[in-house]
């Protein structure tokens, strides 16, 4: 198992309250009764576990838990990419508002 991996199960089991035996890789978010609001409230706390910036459409789009692992990933990567913490968060604003 992968630390990001175990975050992100120990995360989804904190904030959805899911048995920790059904939080595999392979679960879909509807296997684990996520919905669109818990989707926002486990990604809101994905964010401040990991301390990257979550972009909606990534975490919209993940399908399983191995997804939300991915855009982990693909966020640390953006994020370690970035000199400035606030220029992701203009930059993602900026996206919204065009």
């Amino acid at each position: 198992m992968s630390e990001t991996f175990g975050r992100v199960k120990k995360t989804i089991i904190a904030v959805i309250g899911s048995a920790e035996r059904d939080v595999v890789e392979l679960a879909t978010l509807d296997d684990l009764g996520i919905n669109s609001i818990d989707i926002l409230e486990l990604g809101l706390a994905l964010e401040d576990e990991f301390a990257v910036v979550i972009m909606d459409e990534d975490l919209f789009s993940s399908a399983t838990v191995g997804d939300l692992v991915k855009t982990i990933h693909k966020s640390q990567v953006h994020y370690s990419q970035v000199a400035d913490p606030a220029e992701v968060f203009v930059h993602s604003e900026g996206e919204a508002g065009a």
